[in-house]
C-alpha cells in the first residue's frame, strides 16, 4: 500500500514539473500567436513565421508561409520605433516607408514573398496583397506604424497595412500612389489602362485599386462601399 502511495505521489510530482517547465518554455519562446480568418503570425524569439491562405482566381487555394529572423532583436526594434513620429497627416505617408529605421528588413520580406510567389507560380504583387490582407487586424486610432513595425507587431489597421504593401511595391520598383478616403487608406498600382478592374486616372496613368484590409480582394477589386466615393490621390 505504501509503495502504491509513493508511486502516485511520484506521478503527481512528475506531472507538476512537466507542466511547469513546459509552460515556462512556451512563455519564453512563443510570445503569442495571433490569427485572423486565415492569417497567422507566430513568434519564437526573434524568428517570426507568417502563414495564410491565398485565394487565387478560380477555385485554387494555397497555404503560403515564410519565416524571417529579425537578428537585431524585436524588442530593440520596438524600442527604437517608440522614439519616432507616429502621426499620419496629409503628405507624410511615405515617411513611414522611406524613414523607417529598419527599411532593409523590408527588402528581406519582399524577397521572401517573391520567393513564395515563384515557388507556386503566383504573381508576387497578388501574393503581397494577400499577405497584408491576412495580417491580423488591430485598430490603432491615430497611431501610425512604420512598414517594418507592422511586420514585427504582426498586426495592423488599414493605414498600417497599406503603408506596408506600398513599401513592398517600392522595393520592387513599382509605380504606386496613396488613395486617401475619409477614415480609410488604400493603394493604387499603375497598370495599363485597358485592363479590367477599378482604377483611377492620375498624372496620365491608370492606378488600380488595392484593398489591404479585407481578405480575398485582388488588384482592381474595390469594395462596394468605396466605389464612386471621392478620394485624394497622393503621389509618394
Amino acid at each position: 500500500m505504501r509503495k502504491v502511495i509513493i508511486t502516485q505521489w511520484a506521478l503527481i510530482v512528475a506531472i507538476v514539473l512537466l507542466t511547469f517547465f513546459t509552460d515556462g518554455r512556451t512563455k519564453e519562446f512563443h510570445k503569442w500567436t495571433a490569427g485572423s480568418q486565415s492569417g497567422k503570425v507566430s513568434f519564437r524569439g526573434n524568428l517570426v513565421t507568417y502563414s495564410w491562405l491565398y485565394h487565387s482566381f478560380g477555385l485554387r487555394t494555397e497555404r503560403l508561409e515564410f519565416s524571417i529572423n529579425y537578428r537585431r532583436g524585436i524588442d530593440r526594434m520596438q524600442e527604437e520605433y517608440r522614439k519616432k513620429n507616429h502621426t499620419l497627416y496629409e503628405g507624410n505617408g511615405s515617411d513611414f516607408i522611406f524613414k523607417d529605421p529598419y527599411s532593409l528588413d523590408l527588402c528581406v520580406i519582399a524577397g521572401a514573398i517573391a520567393d513564395v510567389g515563384n515557388r507556386y507560380w503566383l504573381d508576387r504583387v497578388e501574393v503581397a496583397l494577400s499577405f497584408v490582407q491576412n495580417l491580423p487586424f488591430q485598430e490603432m486610432g491615430s497611431y501610425q506604424r512604420y512598414a517594418v513595425e507592422t511586420l514585427i507587431d504582426g498586426r495592423g489597421d488599414c493605414s498600417d497595412k497599406s503603408i506596408l504593401f506600398a513599401g513592398l511595391l517600392d522595393v520592387w520598383d513599382y509605380d504606386w500612389v496613396f488613395l486617401v478616403f475619409d477614415e480609410h487608406l488604400a493603394i493604387g498600382i499603375w497598370r495599363p489602362c485597358g485592363l479590367p478592374g477599378w482604377r483611377y486616372f492620375f498624372m496620365r496613368r491608370c492606378y488600380y485599386y488595392c484593398e489591404t484590409s479585407g481578405e480575398g480582394w485582388h488588384v482592381g477589386d474595390c469594395p462596394p462601399e468605396y466605389e464612386d466615393v471621392p478620394c485624394e490621390i497622393e503621389n509618394p
